[in-house]
C-alpha cells in the first residue's frame, strides 16, 4: 500500500508500532556489562501520573535560551515545519519514533541536513515504566538502527513518551549511553481544545527558565502551531537552540553503532535475520495507526 508522502522505506525491521521484539543477546550485551545495576523496580501496568524529574535535562544552560523540541514524527507535516524553521533561521530538536524512521527515512535525512539535532523516541511510543527491561532495550536498539541507517549517525539523546520514566527505565537507557531529555515548557498541543499560542504567549509574561518546550510535528492539528510559537519565542528575545547546543555540549551523536558506543560486542547487532522485512502490509499496518492515533487523540488520548 502506498503512503503519502513516503518515496522509500527501510527494510528488515519489525512491525511498525508493535512492542519491539526482544533479543536476548542485546539484552545481555548492556544490561549484564560490569558495574551495570538496574533497581528492582516493579513493571506498571499503565504511566505513571507522578513522575520525578530530577535525574533528567529538562532545562537549557543559560535562561534566554530556549529549546524547541518536537516528538513522534516524521510525519506528513514535518517537511513543512522544516521550511518554516529554515524561513526562520530555527534550529530545534526532533525526537522521532523508530516506526516513522522507518516509514520516511528520507525525511529524517532531510532533519538531519538542515542541521536539526535527531533524538530517539522509542520504536512504538508506548510508557516505558509498563516494559520490560528487554523491551526496552529492544525499542531502542531498532529505533537507534533505523536512524542510523537514515542519516549514518547514532544518535545519543533519548525522550521517554509521555516522560514516563522511573529509576529502573533510567538506568537501563543510561546503560546504552542515552542521555535522558524531558522539557519544562508543555503547550498540551495534542489536546485539540487548547490554544496553543495564547499557551506560548502567557510564558513570555513569566520570567526566563532556560526552556525546553514540547511540541509535536506528527499531527495535522498540532504541525500548524509550531511555527507561531517560534515567533513567540524569537519576539520574546529567546534564542532558539538544539538541545545539545543549548546544553553546551557535543555528545548528540557517534559514528559507532549503539553497542560499540558502550564497548559491547553482539553477533547480529541489526536483528535483521529473525525479524521481517517491511512490506506492504507493515505499511497498511502503519497507515491505519496513523489514522486510529489521530482518532484516539481526538477522544482524549494524548501522546507526549
Amino acid at each position: 500500500m502506498f503512503i503519502l508522502g513516503v518515496s522509500a522505506q527501510l527494510t528488515g525491521y519489525p512491525t511498525l508500532d508493535a512492542i519491539a521484539p526482544v533479543n536476548a543477546e542485546w539484552s545481555n550485551a548492556f544490561l549484564s556489562r560490569p558495574g551495570v545495576v538496574i533497581p528492582n523496580v516493579p513493571i506498571n501496568d499503565k504511566q505513571l501520573t507522578v513522575v520525578d524529574w530530577s535525574q533528567d535535562i529538562s532545562r537549557c544552560n543559560n535562561l534566554n535560551d530556549w529549546g524547541l523540541t518536537y516528538d513522534d514524527g516524521p510525519g506528513l507535516y514535518t517537511m513543512t515545519v522544516l521550511d518554516q524553521l529554515k524561513a526562520r533561521n530555527v534550529k530545534a530538536t526532533f525526537f522521532v519514533t523508530g516506526s516513522r524512521v522507518v516509514e520516511r527515512p528520507s525525511v529524517v535525512k532531510a532533519i538531519y541536513d538542515q542541521g536539526h539535532l535527531i533524538g530517539i523516541h522509542t520504536w512504538s511510543h508506548r510508557a516505558l515504566t509498563t516494559l520490560a527491561n528487554d523491551q526496552i532495550v529492544a525499542e531502542t536498539v531498532y529505533t537507534a538502527n533505523a536512524i542510523r541507517e537514515a542519516i549514518g549517525f547514532t544518535p545519543l539523546y533519548f525522550r521517554p513518551p509521555f516522560g514516563d520514566i522511573d529509576p529502573r527505565v533510567r538506568a537501563v537507557l543510561k546503560s546504552m549511553g542515552m542521555t535522558i531529555v524531558v522539557w519544562n515548557k508543555d503547550t498540551i498541543d495534542t489536546n485539540p481544545t487548547v490554544n496553543v499560542t495564547a499557551t506560548a504567549q502567557l510564558w513570555m509574561s513569566q520570567p526566563a527558565n532556560a526552556s525546553i518546550s514540547l511540541q509535536h510535528d506528527l499531527f495535522n492539528f498540532t504541525a500548524p502551531n509550531i511555527a507561531p510559537v517560534a515567533d513567540i519565542v524569537l519576539k520574546g528575545g529567546f534564542t532558539p537552540k538544539r538541545i545539545d547546543d543549548c546544553l553546551g555540549r557535543t555528545d548528540a551523536y557517534t559514528t559507532k553503532t549503539i553497542f560499540d558506543n558502550v564497548a559491547v560486542s553482539v553477533a547480529n547487532p541489526s536483528g535483521t535475520s529473525s525479524t521481517p522485512k517491511t512490506t506492504s502490509t507493515f505499511a497498511a499496518k502503519s497507515g491505519a495507526s496513523f489514522v486510529d492515533a489521530t482518532l484516539a487523540l481526538l477522544s482524549g488520548l494524548l501522546f507526549l
